[in-house]
């Protein structure tokens, strides 16, 4: 009897060992998957900031580009209305002097 008492002593003291090795893998495991989810996390993180990084870049480019086109038409425009001024303008200034000298104003 004092043996199998002795043997059982001996199995709960390996089942012991065996639950607390279990014990210290798990914890290592749970810190291992810890520090993979913060780099996966920074990861992420870094990959979403290149991405909105580009896509300002991209907007940024695009806007000035469209605001060069936007300065380009106006300028034309301005040189237009110059050039055209610059034509007519003898034409002009006789109808308003006919207008007010007919005394009708429009």
């Amino acid at each position: 009897m004092n043996e199998i008492l002795i043997r059982l002593s001996e199995i709960e003291e390996k089942a012991d060992a065996i639950l607390r090795d279990a014990m210290e893998q798990k914890d290592a495991g749970n810190v291992r998957l810890e520090r993979a989810m913060r780099e996966l996390d920074g990861e992420y993180d870094r990959r979403e900031a290149e991405a909105v990084g580009g896509l300002r870049e991209r907007l940024a480019a695009e806007m000035e580009q469209r605001l060069t086109q936007m300065r380009g038409q106006n300028e034309r425009a301005a040189q237009e209305f110059v050039e055209r001024f610059a034509r007519e303008k003898e034409a002009l200034a006789d109808g308003i002097v006919r207008r007010v000298t007919s005394g009708n104003g429009r």
